[in-house]
This record gives structure tokens, sequence and C-alpha cells, in this order.
């Protein structure tokens, strides 16, 4: 069964009461979040006019049609079920609440028993009544040593209990190696095509330098002042040729071997 604070459960459209911005707008309650170290509690509200998930003390809220959760009395069948429920997702290591990637209700979150590592931003497949689904996962709630609250990083306790599970986590690492080496190829095609351009550029020059004298010295002086500006930069003279301004200019300080 949900808990309750202020008769506000999961699944209850409510009205924004308190004076702020939202003020007179109607939403639904997705979450009941309580402070680890305090006792104020506050109510996470879906409002569907702006499309967002916004938290309310239960005070500045007004119940205008009850979930269908608040039904109490519990049925023959219900009990078997409970049963089979509670031993699916007892003992989990953690609550984690999510949003579907495909679905009427991607902006919603939904609660689920972890028994694996997961964190905030991970893909993962969730069962649900309807099937397997995949999922963002929003928050991560650990079990608490010694007690039975479930509190994420900001200290925040989840206090609705989990009826479904996290299959398993959506493992991406292959692709994205996959990916990145594809990425890596393409920027190393790119590299050689720009190396090819200088080449047969400094190629047309040394061609044409050797049949006229004035384009020998210029090129003569370029190739100087190139290998001045490399050895500057901490260069060595085979790095520099590689680069293909090779010229008949000796590196500054090089012998003879």
């Amino acid at each position: 069964m949900s808990r309750t604070y202020n008769n506000f459960v999961e699944g209850d459209i409510v009205r924004i009461t308190g004076t702020c911005k939202t003020m007179g707008k109607t939403g639904e309650v997705v979450n009941i979040i309580k402070a680890k170290y305090s006792q104020s509690v506050s109510v996470s509200v879906y409002i569907h006019c702006i499309d967002k998930v916004l938290n309310y003390n239960p005070l500045s809220l007004e119940l205008i049609k009850g979930s269908k959760k608040r039904n109490t009395m519990v049925k023959e069948d219900d009990i078997s079920s409970s049963i089979i429920t509670q031993s699916m997702t007892s003992n989990y290591d953690s609550i984690v609440t999510v949003t579907f990637l495909k679905g009427p209700n991607t902006y919603k979150e939904y609660a689920f028993a972890c028994f694996d590592e997961v964190k905030e931003k991970d893909v993962v497949v969730c069962n649900t009544a309807h099937g397997m689904g995949l999922a963002t996962v929003k928050n991560v709630y650990k079990k608490e040593i010694g007690t039975t609250s479930y509190i994420n990083e900001k200290g925040e306790v989840y206090l609705t209990e989990p009826t479904q599970e996290i299959i398993c986590k959506v493992d991406t690492s292959k692709f994205e190696a996959r990916k990145e080496k594809r990425n890596k190829l393409i920027c190393l095609e790119i590299a050689m095509a720009e190396r090819l351009k200088v080449l047969q550029y400094m190629e047309t020059f040394k061609k044409l330098a050797a049949k006229d004298t004035i384009l020998s010295e210029l090129l003569d002086e370029y190739n100087k002042e190139f290998l001045e500006d490399c050895k500057a930069a901490g260069m060595t003279s085979e790095y520099a040729s590689a680069l293909g301004k090779i010229s008949k200019a000796k590196w500054v300080g090089d012998t003879d071997a």
C-alpha cells in the first residue's frame, strides 16, 4: 500500500493553494519525500499545464480527486498477490526512480526495486505490468544501514514501496568503444587529407624552385624560418621534416653524422 502524508497518496489530483507562481494550478501527486534529519515532508506534484514536477509543502495543497490507491479494502485475491510481490522485491539494495524513454508518461517518475549497482543517467530495463521497458535512472535511494529507510545523496527519504523491479542495467560500453574507434578513424582520415594537401603544395614549390633561382632562394629562406620556429617550439629536425617542410637548409646546431 502506498504511504500517505496529510491524506495525500500517489495519483491524487490536487490544486496548489499556497502563494506561489503555480497558485491555482492543478497536478498529480507523483511522490512523497521525507527529509532525513528532520520531520519536514514535501509532496512532488506533476503540474500538467507547465509539464514539470515541483515539490510542495503538503499544507499548500488541496485534494480535488482521490487516487485509486486510497482504497484500503484488501480482497482475498490481493493477499496472495501481495505475498508474491513482497517476496519478489524484498531485500533489495536500493530504490531507483526512472523516467521511461517511450510511452504516454515519459515525464513521470516511477519507483522500482533495484538489486544491482546503478547511478543517475544509467539506462535500465524495467519489469512493468505491460512487459519490459527502457528507462533512464533519475534518482537512487540506497538503504541506510540498520534501518528500513532508503535515502538519496541529498538526504531525502523515499517513502513509497516499489512493487516492481529493475531487470538489469543496459551495458553500452562496447557500443561506446566502437563509436569512439569510428570517430578516431574519421579524424585520422581528415588529418591525412590535410597533410596530403600540404605535401602537394610544398612539392610544387620545390619542383619550380629547381628551375627558378629567385624562388629557390625564397624557399630556402622560408624553410630556415620554419625550422627555427620548430626548434623554439621544442621539435626535433626529424619531426619538422616529417611535417613536409623539407629543404636544403640544415637545422641550426645540427652536425654531420
